[in-house]
């Protein structure tokens, strides 16, 4: 299953779509995009107040190797790569967020269960069937602290775009993908939800569970543990 629990969010920010995605220079990550999906705002988040149409871009910068500064986690059908010397940012055009670390986690051979086949089918406007094999690229980075980290989500329904979980510093060409999502979370100390939105009600909990598990990121950054 690719769901997994995700801590409550003080901020997050869902797209189903990026606009744009800059190409890929070394292990250079420029993207942008719109708003699609706000799950709720309860105030006091940096990024609160944003709505459905705003604007969001970032950066996600890792070495082109896995070297002296790379934590490696591996479990079955993933690895995540942590990256110490790694950077990023997350902008709405007026407020930036710089990130003090990065990473990139491959999955391979991912099966979908019925909840996230359907919600796949529902962002990439195709049927999905539960049972449907993916392979997925994410780059992460988070704000120091934690408290803030974003994602962009690279998802394939072909099964053959990789064929291992071995280190890849950029993500497929944008052709080779069905699905390019971002995904921006904020934390409250005690992990009061206070942003969140989606299309339908009672699908938020489900959506950010897809992407996160997608990503893999927040439950094996270092810092979180």
């Amino acid at each position: 299953m690719i769901g997994i629990p995700v801590r409550p969010a003080t901020l997050g920010v869902a797209l189903a779509a990026l606009l744009a995605a800059g190409p890929a220079s070394s292990a250079t990550l420029d993207w942008s995009g719109a708003i699609e999906i706000l799950v709720e705002d309860l105030g006091g988040a940096t990024y609160s107040g944003a709505m459905v149409g705003d604007p969001f871009a970032g950066q996600h910068v890792v070495p082109d190797v896995c070297g002296g500064t790379c934590t490696v986690d591996n479990e079955p059908g993933e690895t995540n790569y942590v990256f110490s010397d790694g950077t990023g940012f997350v902008t709405d055009g007026m407020t930036q967020v710089n990130g003090v670390e990065a990473s990139v986690n491959i999955q391979n051979d991912v099966v979908l269960d019925a909840v996230e086949a359907a919600l796949v089918s529902q962002l990439t406007g195709q049927v999905i069937s539960a049972g449907e094999v993916v392979d997925v690229w994410t780059g992460a980075s988070e704000a120091a602290g934690g408290s803030i980290e974003w994602e962009v989500v690279y998802l394939a329904l072909d099964e053959s775009l990789y064929d291992d979980t071995s280190y890849r510093p950029t993500p497929p060409a944008r052709g080779d993908v069905d699905l390019v999502a971002f995904q921006v979370s904020e934390f409250a100390v005690m992990g009061t939800e206070v942003f969140s939105a989606l299309p339908e009600p009672g699908a938020a909990s489900a959506l950010l569970a897809l992407l996160a598990g997608l990503a893999a990121v927040g439950r094996r950054t270092p810092s979180r543990r």
